[in-house]
């Protein structure tokens, strides 16, 4: 059977963490972010979705819950669908990361699939935990079609999994963006 998935991008984050190294800081939505979100809404709402899923990070439970409310569904959160751990470079400005943590910052710029964060993670581990995510949700929805609200850098991993890439920055995903993967199993059927 083909799950359909809609993999969405949340909605512009506030102002509060523009200009600052963001993976796990929990802002909310701009007003330009709410209403990326009520478009998005409108683009899924004549799908008959059997689910939503969100990241536990307010951006998208916020988006997802615009998402879900014209089918009449609660989003539920999965840790796997969190942005990346920057861990100490969390809310610093990109010019004290790089002041504080030069050889780390470089790297982050250079290779970022090949970065550890202090106290945070890498890139393998975001993508191995955005692969479980969505192979969960493929087993709880066979046949089905569900949305994720997520963040650039599971999704990116995500859509450079199912179509076997080995960079996942070649994808443009603006805030509010969409992307439909089929599944068949653990195979890509359509993206």
């Amino acid at each position: 059977m083909i799950t359909r998935v809609f993999l969405c991008r949340h909605g512009e984050t506030s102002a509060r963490a523009r200009g600052l190294c963001h993976g796990r800081l929990d802002a909310g939505l701009s007003p330009l972010g709410r209403r990326q979100a009520v478009l998005l809404a409108e683009k899924l709402a004549a799908e008959e979705l059997g689910a939503v899923y969100t990241s536990p990070l307010r951006r998208a439970r916020e988006t997802a819950a615009v998402v879900a409310a014209p089918h009449a569904l609660a989003p539920a959160q999965l840790d796997g669908l969190s942005e990346i751990d920057l861990g100490e470079l969390e809310g610093l400005t990109y010019e004290e990361a790089e002041r504080r943590f030069p050889e780390i910052y470089r790297r982050w710029m250079q290779e970022p699939l090949r970065v550890r964060f202090p106290g945070g993670e890498d890139y393998e581990g975001l993508r191995r935990r955005a692969v479980d995510a969505l192979d969960e949700i493929r087993r709880r929805h066979p046949g089905e079609t569900v949305a994720v609200v997520s963040h650039a850098g599971p999704l990116r991993a995500l859509l450079a999994g199912v179509l076997e890439l080995s960079d996942p920055f070649g994808f443009e995903l603006g805030y509010g963006s969409v992307r439909l993967v089929e599944l068949d199993g653990a195979r890509i059927v359509r993206s």
